[in-house]
């Protein structure tokens, strides 16, 4: 997905737009969180991908994120 190639070419931020675009689209997607913790955590925004990451457990509790 585009914020997947942006992640991997070093543009985090835009990176970041992607998932919250692909958030936007389907709100109940768990993968589009996650990744967006993690480019969120890359650029020092702790906060920001700890509240990603708690979004993503409450739409899927069985799924282990390490």
């Amino acid at each position: 997905n585009l914020g997947a190639m942006e992640e991997a070419a070093g543009e985090l931020e835009n990176a970041c737009e992607s998932y919250r675009r692909a958030v936007a689209i389907d709100p109940a997607g768990f993968v589009p969180y996650v990744n967006l913790s993690d480019s969120l955590l890359v650029l020092g925004d702790r906060p920001g991908a700890i509240e990603a990451l708690r979004v993503a457990a409450t739409l899927a509790p069985d799924q282990a994120v390490a």
